[in-house]
């Protein structure tokens, strides 16, 4: 089920990132033949990475600064989580990297959200 809104476990974006980027590929391995060249082996997909770019927004710095809070002491715990990305079918999710941007009175404040695969061997979360 594709949804329109970003959410990651239960916390869902008041807005959704101002841009999304969605990297993926296969890994390469590339072996090397003596007097014959180079040979690529497919070893298999990946794991996507979501990086997103967005904005906490509140009244007053106080309402902003509780919001990130929340995001971060209960989904950055390196815990895999469902994450919902607009366009993009739902996968298992952690964080790798959570940055925000301190800067102006605090009533927006931008942050870039780093979400990388979890992919247990067949799926499903840890």
């Amino acid at each position: 089920m594709v949804m329109n809104t970003m959410q990651f476990g239960d916390y869902i974006f008041k807005y959704n990132p101002e841009k999304i980027e969605v990297l993926q590929g296969e890994s390469l391995v590339e072996h090397f033949f003596p007097g014959k060249g180079m040979a690529v082996q497919n070893m298999g997909r990946k794991t996507r990475k979501i990086k997103c770019y967005g904005v906490f927004t509140g009244k007053k710095l106080a309402d902003t600064l509780s919001q990130i809070d929340i995001f971060i002491k209960r989904h950055t715990t390196g815990t895999a989580k469902m994450l919902f990305v607009p366009g993009i079918e739902p996968f298992y999710a952690v964080v790798k990297e959570f940055a925000v941007d301190m800067q102006g009175d605090g009533r927006l404040i931008p942050y870039t959200i780093l979400f990388v695969e979890e992919n247990s061997f067949g799926g499903g979360g840890i």
